[in-house]
């Protein structure tokens, strides 16, 4: 075995310790934000209430996350992490101005008015019985219109314009049927051949993937965690962070090894 096929199995199997360790990591923040969640009061404040249920919807979408990346399916465990992001321009945006809450609502009201108006512009015959024109124009006057839901507002709003700049439009090609990640699902001959089809999307990037989830979600969880906020608690929030800064220096190192191996 020659000095290059010895570096391609030491790079392999320092990127399959490093991938088992970061899933390991994950597990660990599901868990302590699950009871740092379960255990927070919400009754009696609007603002907290909302924060409360965006922090619990952004739990269920990294477990999501955590569980496709375990199973290997990255490339829909990056399509998920996405959504995250969203969900987490959100909630900066919500915590630093409570105003934003109206926003968000006249969004939910505007994309109703969206899909009901696109229903009212469908042939009669195609909708169900009862969405008459009659029906849906006064379901319509009910709603105001708008342009919706849009993430790089958001993102300006909680001052995250840079992320929505480089991860979000990264992870982008994951979500939309844009061509430009095809050639990662199918292995080509030097004739240009199909030879089958790959069955690693995206797998050293799931390692990012993964620190990039945790870390949203535990940011999110420690600025809503106030009860009880013990002095564990805050032991561990410094636990895992410390972790994750650990993993990320093994992850750039693996990368730039596996960079310059390839040149």
């Amino acid at each position: 075995m020659n000095g290059r096929a010895v570096d391609d199995l030491t790079l392999a199997e320092t990127q399959r310790k490093l991938r088992g360790d970061a899933l390991s990591f994950a597990a660990e923040v599901d868990s302590f934000a699950t009871d740092v969640l379960a255990s927070q009061c919400s009754q009696g404040n609007n603002h907290r209430v909302v924060k409360m249920a965006q922090a619990v919807r952004m739990l269920r979408t990294f477990q999501a996350v955590l569980t496709l990346v375990g199973k290997e399916l990255n490339d829909g465990a990056a399509a998920l992490l996405r959504g995250l992001l969203e969900q987490y321009f959100v909630y900066r945006a919500i915590e630093h101005d409570q105003t934003m809450l109206q926003r968000a609502t006249a969004e939910v009201e505007a994309e109703s008015h969206k899909a009901l108006k696109a229903l009212s512009d469908m042939d009669p015959v195609a909708r169900a019985e009862d969405l008459t024109d009659g029906a849906l124009s006064a379901a319509l006057s009910s709603l105001r219109g708008g342009t919706g839901f849009n993430a790089f507002d958001w993102a300006a709003k909680s001052g995250m314009q840079d992320a929505h700049r480089t991860l979000y439009r990264l992870l982008s090609p994951y979500v939309h049927g844009s061509i430009g990640v095809l050639v990662h699902y199918v292995r080509l001959n030097e004739a240009g051949q199909a030879e089958g089809i790959c069955s690693k999307i995206a797998y050293l990037e799931s390692i990012e993937f993964i620190l990039c989830a945790a870390s949203m979600l535990l940011e999110c969880t420690e600025r809503l965690n106030d009860e009880p906020n013990t002095e564990s608690r805050r032991a561990m929030f410094g636990l895992l962070a410390s972790d994750q800064r650990a993993l990320y220096g093994r992850y750039w190192a693996l990368k730039e090894a596996k960079d310059c191996a390839t040149h």
